[in-house]
């Protein structure tokens, strides 16, 4: 007789192979724990569904689907799962052999406890370290339901355990986000009485891309992320957060076609970010993105200064 899993890990792929098969690898790899990985296909391209068949392995299961978006590839994930804890991960990011046996037990010791988070180490697809992500499990409390934008905070996403019973109860993720899901999910964790946890322990290295959703649609999730903060707000006040459903349902590309075009569109936003952060810890590694943004906007005043700025520490450094 099989053994059910005890946990059911729910990744979505679109593109890029080699960091598909790069997380599919840490997932298989983990220790001392049953588990089963549910790859959602949305609208993948060939070179991720040949990546995807060349794992012989009775854990991974893949579901197909068109074109979605995360949001509801994530929802056909979470819905096919057969564990009662669910985990997440992105393609490019790798977790660290022991993550989800520490997220498991970290759950069934803590029965008030709806989903737990760990610390993560975020680097470019180079490889280059740009920050660390740690925060108390108090602290994301606070700031999930937080009613001012400026004090909002989340997880990050893909290192996360959830049970599915909690999260079947609060509704699960909403289609009507389509960036930044997984903050709506949290908040109503909260309002719904259960715990956050968090293990502040580096399980998980995410790779910070300035072609992927983060890089590319900042301002539709900042956009998001106010108006989870006036539904904080209005929870607040005892009222019903239904209304603001259809405002955040207008933040989306508006066809595969939008897709497509914003994954070939110059990434200067993201490169820009990444120059900026490494410019101080590495400037010479900052170069390359300096070159990137220069290139992209070559009248940038912001890009030349900082980018001669940091060229002329990476002189001395």
């Amino acid at each position: 007789m099989t053994k059910s899993p005890t946990v059911s890990v729910v990744m979505s792929v679109f593109d890029k192979p080699d960091h598909v098969a790069r997380s599919i690898n840490s997932v298989l790899n983990q220790s001392e724990i049953n588990l089963e990985l549910i790859v959602v296909s949305d609208g993948a391209c060939d070179s991720v569904v040949e990546t995807i068949n060349g794992f012989d392995d009775s854990r991974l299961t893949r579901i197909n689907q068109v074109n979605q978006g995360l949001t509801n590839a994530l929802i056909n994930g979470c819905k096919a799962a057969k564990s009662p804890y669910i985990a997440r991960i992105d393609a490019g990011d790798e977790m660290a052999p022991q993550r989800l046996v520490l997220q498991s037990e970290f759950l069934s010791s803590n029965p008030t406890v709806a989903v737990v988070g760990c610390a993560v180490k975020m680097v470019t697809e180079e490889g280059f370290p740009l920050f660390d992500v740690n925060m108390s499990a108090d602290d994301l409390q606070r700031r999930l339901i937080s009613t001012r934008v400026g004090d909002f905070k989340s997880y990050v996403h893909s290192s996360v355990m959830f049970r599915k019973q909690a999260y079947e109860q609060v509704g699960g993720y909403r289609s009507e986000f389509y960036f930044t899901q997984d903050c709506d999910l949290w908040a109503r964790f909260v309002w719904a009485g259960f715990n956050l946890g968090m293990i502040n322990e580096t399980m998980q290295t995410n790779v910070f891309s300035s072609s992927g959703i983060s890089g590319q649609h900042r301002a539709s999730q900042q956009a998001l992320e106010k108006i989870i903060v006036e539904m904080n707000r209005l929870r607040s006040l005892g009222q019903n957060d239904s209304p603001l459903l259809t405002e955040a349902a207008r933040f989306r590309p508006s066809s595969r076609d939008a897709i497509t075009i914003a994954r070939r569109a110059d990434n200067f936003e993201g490169d820009y970010f990444i120059a900026s952060t490494l410019s101080l810890s590495s400037p010479k590694q900052a170069l390359v993105y300096w070159r990137k943004t220069f290139s992209a906007k070559p009248w940038s005043l912001k890009v030349l200064v900082k980018a001669s700025a940091c060229w002329l520490r990476a002189l001395v450094a």
